[in-house]
């Protein structure tokens, strides 16, 4: 039974965050496959579920994760624009465009330089800067590895998929055809 307390502690935890921080996840995830959402959505969903879980299991490296929660008010313009789509109305009445361009600008302050910041921040309050940083959570030294390692990966993908995003915005502004 003591090999299976780590699972049990892990699952416990899991169900704790989908019931109390994100009740509506499930919702959200059946939302993105039912309309055909992009891998890079679901990449982006699996990976912040999963880092959300090593985060709170090995209680290590969590200023990255809570950094980057900074970027979901991006969402808000993109969330708008879905219900909006909902009620019919086109992509190219005013109040898209006018959102189509608040976005593109929440992107650009926030999810394009979010990554470069974080790594910058790490770098600066870490004793012997970000390459020393690196060493240790990859080789786990007075840490986790594997919070480490989840931790290098999350930090990495999410600051190129948020540039990729942060593009599509910006070219969905200044192009006619519009970028979802």
């Amino acid at each position: 039974m003591a090999m299976w307390s780590p699972i049990i502690r892990v699952l416990g935890i899991g169900l704790w965050v989908s019931s109390q921080v994100k009740p509506n996840s499930c919702l959200i995830l059946l939302m993105a496959h039912s309309v055909g959402e992009p891998i890079m959505m679901w990449i982006h969903h699996c990976l912040g579920f999963g880092g959300a879980f090593l985060m709170m299991y090995y209680r290590e490296y969590s200023f990255f994760p809570v950094a980057f929660t900074i970027t979901e008010l991006t969402v808000i313009p993109w969330n708008i624009m879905w219900y909006l789509s909902k009620f019919n109305i086109p992509r190219s009445s005013s109040i898209m465009r006018h959102l189509l361009i608040f976005r593109a600008i929440a992107f650009l302050l926030i999810r394009a330089p979010i990554g470069v910041t974080t790594v910058a921040y790490a770098h600066k309050q870490t004793k012997d800067g970000i390459v020393a940083l690196y060493r240790t959570m990859t080789k786990g030294i007075g840490t986790n590895r594997i919070a480490g390692r989840g931790t290098v990966i999350n930090t990495t993908v999410f600051t190129i998929l948020n540039l990729i995003w942060t593009l599509q915005a910006a070219k969905a502004v200044l192009s006619k055809k519009q970028v979802r």
